[in-house]
């Protein structure tokens, strides 16, 4: 990164630490009201594992606003319908069906590679329309220090350590 090429660290309005959905959600969001913001994440691309599998539907209306909704439904296995077992007696059931005039099922089933990999292509749909969003892979924050306007951050990546500061720092990590 140019940031590890200077004698002083670089003022960002916006740093985001840590690229999964809800880093690159706050990125996304950012960008599009004009934001300049920097992702920093520990690894490249999106992620390979799976911490979460079950979106709510407010989740998919805030995606929707973001550009990203629909893939990720299309993808998705769609549900509304949730029973609750004892060993295997049925204890519970319940029916989450949409209500009038809502878009979006009760929740989906998809993995979180999927999720995150739906953002970054609205990423990358905004960057193309001007969105000043951007993300650094293999870009681990080591070490914070908290100037009180502004925090100084160490970040380590496999061409060595640099500097950077932020404005506002989101931990989402």
């Amino acid at each position: 990164t140019p940031d590890q090429n200077v004698e002083k660290p670089v003022r960002h309005s916006v740093v985001i630490i840590g690229g999964g959905p809800v880093g690159m959600a706050m990125a996304l969001d950012l960008g599009l009201k004009g934001v300049s913001c920097l992702v920093l994440d520990d690894h490249d691309g999106v992620g390979v594992g799976s911490r979460a599998i079950c979106f709510a539907k407010r989740t998919l209306e805030i995606c929707d606003r973001l550009g990203a909704g629909d893939p990720m439904v299309d993808k998705g296995v769609v549900w509304n319908v949730g029973k609750v077992f004892r060993q295997t007696r049925q204890i519970y059931d319940f029916n989450l069906l949409p209500e009038e005039g809502h878009n979006r099922p009760a929740f989906i089933n998809l993995q979180q590679p999927y999720f995150e990999k739906y953002l970054v292509d609205a990423i990358h749909a905004a960057q193309a329309d001007g969105a000043p969003i951007k993300i650094r892979g293999r870009n681990c924050a080591t070490a914070l220090e908290n100037h009180g306007t502004y925090s100084t951050l160490t970040v380590d990546t496999p061409d060595g350590p640099y500097q950077l500061e932020a404005d506002y720092l989101i931990a989402c990590d």
